[in-house]
C-alpha cells in the first residue's frame, strides 16, 4: 500500500474519530480521560514500533528517542485535551476540526523546512497558500463564528 492511501485512510479516520470527540464533548472531563489515553497510546505505538521491526528495544532507546517518545505521550493529550475544549465551547465540527488540521499541515511545514531542511516546490508552497485561504474561508463562512 502506498504512503498516499495511508493517509487517506488515516484522514478519514481522524474526521471521524474527531466527530466522536464532538458529540462527547459536553461531558465534563472527558477530554482528559480520552487525551491521556491517547498519550498512553502514543507511547505504546513508539515502543511497538521499535520492536516489530526485529531490532531490541534496549539497543534503540537512547535517552534522546526516549525523552521525544515521553515528550510526545504528554503532547497528545494536551492537544487533543485542547481541541476537546474548543467543541465543548460549541465549536462546530465543521469549523474546529479543518482549522485545526491546517494549523497543524502549515507547522508540520514549517517544522519539515527549519528542522528537517527540507525544500518544497513552487507548486506546493502555493498548495499551502490555498489551505491558508480556504481556512479563512471556512471561518469567514461559517454561521457560528
Amino acid at each position: 500500500m502506498s504512503w498516499a492511501l495511508y493517509i487517506t485512510i488515516a484522514g478519514v479516520l481522524n474526521a471521524f474519530t474527531n466527530l466522536g470527540y464532538k458529540l462527547y464533548s459536553r461531558n465534563p472531563g472527558i477530554y482528559y480521560y480520552f487525551g491521556g489515553a491517547l498519550g498512553i497510546a502514543a507511547v505504546l505505538l513508539y515502543l511497538y514500533g521499535t520492536t516489530v521491526q526485529g531490532q531490541s528495544v534496549h539497543g534503540i532507546l537512547t535517552p534522546r528517542i526516549l525523552a521525544i517518545g515521553l515528550a510526545m505521550g504528554v503532547a497528545t493529550p494536551l492537544v487533543f485535551g485542547l481541541m476537546f475544549k474548543a467543541f465543548a465551547k460549541a465549536g462546530p465540527l465543521s469549523l474546529v476540526d479543518p482549522l485545526w488540521a491546517c494549523l497543524y499541515s502549515l507547522w508540520s511545514v514549517i517544522l519539515g523546512i527549519k528542522i528537517g531542511a527540507e525544500a518544497p516546490s513552487a507548486a506546493a508552497l502555493s498548495g499551502i497558500v490555498l489551505y491558508v485561504i480556504g481556512a479563512f474561508l471556512m471561518a469567514k463562512g461559517n454561521k457560528a463564528s
